[in-house]
């Protein structure tokens, strides 16, 4: 019963693990943003991919 407990939890820390590590991605190509927008918490990493030449930017609101 105790094995159980310990494979359950176990099982609980990596499933959190891996949803905590996905990182969203935007793709940048032929001057548009793709997803055009998006909603991220605090701490997650959002991967920015630029298939153009020329270099862009990008501006964050503030948190609500």
């Amino acid at each position: 019963m105790q094995l159980r407990g310990v494979a359950i939890g176990w099982a609980i820390a990596v499933a959190a693990a891996t949803a905590a590590d996905a990182a969203t991605g935007v793709n940048v190509q032929l001057f548009q943003f793709r997803p055009g927008a998006i909603a991220v918490k605090s701490g997650e990493r959002v991967t920015w991919t630029n298939q153009d030449d020329i270099e862009h930017t990008v501006t964050a609101r503030r948190a609500r």
